[in-house]
């Protein structure tokens, strides 16, 4: 389980899930992290690239 914990984390934060040819993308990145790449990513959908930042409210 140890190998795969950096996918899975990857996995949850950008909120990666299959849905026939497609990848739904629904991030949620913590504002202690600024953002999470992720390029190239292989399935059904091709290869796709995914982005996500944090959203921090500002004074």
């Amino acid at each position: 389980m140890v190998r795969r914990s950096p996918l899975l984390f990857l996995r949850v934060m950008l909120g990666l899930q299959p849905h026939g040819d497609h990848l739904i993308v629904e991030t949620f990145i913590p504002p202690s992290i600024d953002g999470i790449e992720l390029l190239g990513i292989p399935g059904r959908w091709g290869a796709m690239d995914t982005l996500g930042r944090s959203h921090t409210e500002k004074p």
